[in-house]
């Protein structure tokens, strides 16, 4: 998120201002508790943040890649993974950082708003290509979900409540849940994890569809002939943005 942060910080000006302002402190705060680990520990830190892929076969593209059976890529856990499954990993996670890269690069001169649906953008590439979810960062991408649209957020909160409810339910052994230990030996919640995942899909297809046919800005998606109507809505500032947008309109 530092790197939305950093490319698409509006003005005062902007009425969003406060919101996206709070935003870049509570990063900048984090940045400040991340400095010490990388400068004290930088093998460990390495290791366990810039190498880490989570828990493998578990959510998404990886749960898919699984369910071949291939043996290389047949199994779970987080930590010492065979050659095809960390360099699998690494590229997921290479392609999530070029992505969210892309994202800032080409909505840098949008406003305030702009920069939340930035954000909410880049979760929804996290939570697509991410090699493993655990089910507490589903409340991560939420807030700005519901900023972006309404409807992908209410398909997003059930399916995610589901899911939650069949993991809990699951790693509780049932009801009543008066003690909730996940040992990894019962994954029969797993395939659950496929429900927010196609949600996530559907959502961002329906996204690119409506930007396509209503000529919002959005250049992460709009293909290249497709100019965006942005100036009247004052998403777009400066001469040199406008009058590059008059020639593509």
């Amino acid at each position: 998120m530092r790197i939305i942060f950093r490319a698409q910080l509006p003005d005062q000006s902007d009425p969003t201002f406060i919101v996206a302002r709070l935003l870049f402190l509570l990063d900048r705060a984090g940045e400040r508790f991340a400095i010490q680990p990388i400068f004290q520990f930088p093998i460990l830190f390495a290791k366990n943040v810039l190498l880490y892929g989570s828990y493998w076969g578990e959510w998404g593209i990886t749960y898919c890649i699984r369910l071949t059976n291939w043996p290389p890529f047949n199994g779970t856990g987080a930590f010492n993974f065979p050659a095809p499954v960390a360099a699998t990993a690494l590229l997921l996670k290479v392609a999530i950082v070029a992505a969210v890269f892309a994202i800032a690069l080409r909505r840098r001169s949008l406003n305030g708003r702009g920069l939340i649906d930035s954000v909410a953008y880049a979760w929804i590439i996290f939570f697509l290509l991410s090699p493993g979810v655990c089910v507490q960062y589903m409340v991560w991408l939420a807030p700005f979900i519901l900023v972006l649209s309404s409807s992908f957020y209410l398909w997003l909160t059930v399916s995610s409540s589901i899911f939650l409810f069949v993991f809990y339910n699951t790693i509780a052994r049932g009801f009543p849940w008066f003690v909730a230990i996940s040992d990894q030996r019962n994954l029969t919640w797993v395939p659950w994890s496929l429900l927010p995942w196609i949600v996530l899909i559907v959502g961002t297809i329906a996204l690119w569809r409506k930007t396509t046919e209503t000529n919002l800005a959005l250049p992460l998606f709009r293909p290249r002939n497709c100019a965006p109507k942005t100036c009247s809505l004052g998403l777009l500032k400066g001469p040199k943005i406008q009058s590059a947008v008059a020639e593509t309109s």
